[in-house]
């Protein structure tokens, strides 16, 4: 086996980050991008086709399921360019325990272990190569990437379709250390492979109940006219996905932007171009932005030339001064990074991956993640929390929480956790106790795709301003498995509470967590819509008596516990006495009351002892 790294990188600012996953937040493997594509094809009629050589693919013309065009259907893959480390071009293919519908192959025997996903060629007629002339397949292979790392009895093999139908081994890998991409050639010079109906597929055997085991592939050569030691191809190929339009995050309220632009924009733009040859290269190179829902044309960010070698050079690109469409309810900025190079292949179209894009979400909710999730995390154990810190440019009204939950491991559908609201953290902000303006009880549900977000409404609308964080509390000793991005590191907003003192995690990525603020009409709620805050004094507080009384200008209120259920509700005279009689059979503990005078509101806490 050859094993080479790459060395031809050309970048435009490189973000890479290391993973770190000796934590208290427990992180596994997750399949990525959504793999139910638009496009649907009559498998049947595509396998009637023969494909000549020379054979490429580098994954960069789809996302999702492979090219329905190069590759049998539902072998469960996943085409994405958020799991590959290094990749030779944008775009790998990544096999795991996931099926074609991004469900686990087992989700009733946990640790059950067999072969899960396939990467099965269509027909490839080689009836009519010449047997003294080999045919050289190529590939790039990474165990883990942005994965789980395959257990040493995992494996990942190569096989070639023979004329009597039979499936024969070439290649094997197994599982082991974590690496960058490696170069693998197998030579198909045996005349038992050289007929009309030739096939070669890639298959992982791992465990079964979710993303766990990952390996990734990338450039795919099939062809006679190479040498066998020929690694160097005359192409340069886009990489690394580009980064966010804006600084902070991935996505944020339009509104939220538009009170601060210049704090909540990047300063640069990301990109990286891989030399795939052994000589120098000249190239031009053009960075666009665009509104997409609009189809706006903004600005050139970068129109420019310049040359690659076989050397790493490091090119920041400062982001020109712009402004974005005014007044605009939602926008969908896309960045693109186009390469010219040249490249003039007669029988392989290098030119495909010679462009990138990135789009940055300008709505109703802030999001640190990209939206493919790598990884799942949980809590170690029962009644761990879990906090996510944001921070608001203007006052905004807190109305939902979008989150996603991945199947993996154990079937937690039905469970329930703990959704916390903090305005204050014990000790991390220097308060003396945590600051909980909501604690709501919300079940575990799962999608029905994959990498799709479900909306919580929540029992109360919440004013925010400045710093805040949103959580989770596990109820069980079953943790929970939410979405986490690998690619993107918010690790500085992290914190866990396992022992009633918060801590900040030790980990690199971001959560599929995210606060979504009031609209109206699609626009964020201004301080005009925002509520005021209401003054309210409970008495005797503690208490250990059947009733309580209030002070201040209620209306009316709502009693709930930590979970979030409702205990009572309540109406007053604003100016007459407001006595609430308690439920009976209370137990001691902390509950909160939610008071409101129309557009008013206070949420107190009221401490019990009998």
């Amino acid at each position: 086996m050859t094993k080479k790294m790459f060395k031809y990188i050309f970048l435009l600012l490189v973000f890479l980050q290391n993973f770190d996953a000796k934590a208290q937040l427990i992180l596994e493997n997750i399949k990525g991008l959504p793999k139910n594509n638009s496009f649907r094809v009559e498998d049947d009629i595509l396998d009637t086709l023969r494909l000549k050589i020379p054979f490429w693919e580098d994954f960069s013309a789809y996302q999702g399921r492979p090219n329905p065009q190069k590759w049998v259907a539902d072998g469960g893959t996943l085409v994405n360019n958020t799991y590959g480390i290094g990749a030779p071009s944008q775009g790998v293919v990544t096999f795991d325990g996931l099926d074609a519908q991004g469900s686990p192959y087992n989700f009733i025997e946990p640790k059950t272990v067999g072969y899960g996903d396939n990467l099965t060629s269509r027909r490839i007629d080689l009836s009519n190569t010449d047997i003294r002339r080999t045919v050289i397949l190529s590939f790039y292979w990474q165990r883990q990437g942005n994965g789980e790392l395959p257990d040493s009895e995992d494996f990942m093999e190569l096989q070639f379709k023979a004329k009597t139908g039979e499936w024969v081994t070439k290649w094997t890998q197994k599982g082991g250390d974590a690496e960058g991409f490696n170069y693998q050639i197998v030579l198909i010079n045996q005349a038992e492979f050289l007929h009309a109906d030739f096939r070669f597929r890639f298959r992982s055997s791992q465990r079964l109940s979710g993303m766990y085991d990952s390996w990734n592939l990338d450039y795919i050569m099939l062809g006679n006219t190479r040498e066998a030691n020929q690694e160097s191809i005359l192409d340069l190929a886009t990489s690394k996905t580009l980064n966010s339009y804006l600084k902070d995050y991935q996505a944020m309220p339009i509104q939220q932007y538009y009170a601060d632009p210049k704090k909540s924009k990047a300063d640069t733009v990301s990109a990286t171009l891989n030399n795939l040859h052994d000589f120098f290269n000249v190239f031009n190179f053009r960075i666009e932005l665009k509104e997409l829902k609009t189809n706006q044309f903004i600005t050139v960010l970068r129109d420019s030339s310049t040359s690659i070698t076989s050397w790493r050079r490091d090119f920041p690109m400062n982001a020109r001064t712009f402004a974005l469409p005014a007044n605009l309810k939602k926008m969908e900025i896309q960045t693109k990074f186009i390469v010219k190079s040249g490249e003039k292949d007669p029988l392989l179209n290098f030119r495909i991956n010679d462009t990138l894009s990135r789009n940055t979400i300008l709505d109703d909710y802030y999001a640190y993640d990209d939206g493919s999730a790598e990884y799942i995390v949980g809590v170690q154990q029962k009644f761990g929390r879990f906090a996510y810190q944001f921070d608001l440019n203007k006052m905004d009204l807190l109305t939902h929480i979008d989150l996603c939950f991945i199947p993996s491991g154990i079937n937690l559908k039905g469970e329930t956790v703990n959704l916390y609201v903090w305005k204050k953290l014990k000790k991390i902000d220097g308060a003396e106790k945590d600051s909980a303006m909501l604690i709501q009880n919300i079940p575990i549900e799962y999608a029905d795709s994959l990498n799709k977000f479900t909306r919580i409404k929540l029992n109360r609308s919440l004013q925010m301003e400045g710093k805040f964080y949103i959580g989770l509390e596990q109820l069980t000793e079953k943790s929970f498995t939410l979405g986490y991005d690998a690619n993107i590191n918010s690790g500085e907003k992290m914190f866990y509470d396992v022992s009633n003192e918060w801590q900040k995690a030790k980990l690199k990525g971001s959560l599929m967590f995210r606060p979504v603020f009031a609209s109206k009409d699609g626009v964020t709620a201004t301080e005009n819509d925002i509520l005021d805050k209401l003054n309210v004094k409970i008495y005797p507080n503690p208490s250990n008596q059947a009733q309580i009384w209030l002070e201040g200008e209620v209306s009316k209120a709502t009693l709930y516990d930590l979970n979030g259920r409702t205990l009572g509700n309540y109406e007053f005279d604003i100016f007459g006495e407001k006595m609430i009689v308690l439920p009976e059979n209370l137990s001691d503990g902390m509950y909160l009351l939610h008071c409101a005078n129309k557009n008013k509101v206070s949420v107190e806490k009221l401490i019990l002892f009998r």
